[in-house]
């Protein structure tokens, strides 16, 4: 028994996130495709999961593992206070601990760009509870008094 942090599923995957591990299963079949476990410390958990295109993306407090849906191979690890993942190909948008955004390249997993408030109008940054909203070419985002919209196209070039 074990307690699921995250589920995620696509027309052929069920992704799950547990503890410090994320999984996937062929839904067809009902056969475990692969598994990854985080290594280090507690600090490793896995509390999110989003997939974008053949991109299995994990991630938690400490950062972010980019993950290929078909076979499980690690593309990428890298390092940031991640609360909370969206995206639309081919970059994902991470609200991280200090407030920020960062638009991350979702093959290479390499930072783009970040974003910062005004820390006139919103002292907190952009807010940890709200998970970026992505509609078409749209980026939605709250700050502690405020809303946020982007044209994804201009933030991600």
């Amino acid at each position: 028994d074990f307690i699921v942090n995250a589920v995620v599923s696509t027309p052929d995957y069920l992704l799950y996130s547990c503890g410090r591990n994320a999984g996937c299963y062929e839904i067809h079949t009902q056969q475990k495709i692969w598994e990854y476990q985080a290594g280090g410390s507690v600090d490793r958990m896995i509390p999110g999961l989003h997939v974008q295109d053949t991109i299995a993306i994990a991630w938690g407090h400490t950062g972010y593992t980019g993950i290929s849906l078909h076979t499980g191979r690690v593309l990428y690890e890298k390092e940031m206070p991640c609360v909370s993942i969206n995206g639309r190909s081919p970059c994902f948008f991470i609200v991280r601990g200090d407030g920020k955004l960062s638009v991350v390249h979702q093959k290479s997993g390499n930072e783009i760009r970040q974003l910062s408030v005004n820390s006139h109008t919103d002292r907190s940054g952009f807010s940890y509870s709200c998970k970026p909203g992505v509609s078409g070419n749209s980026l939605f985002l709250f700050g502690e008094y405020n809303a946020y919209c982007y044209n994804i196209d201009v933030i991600t070039k």
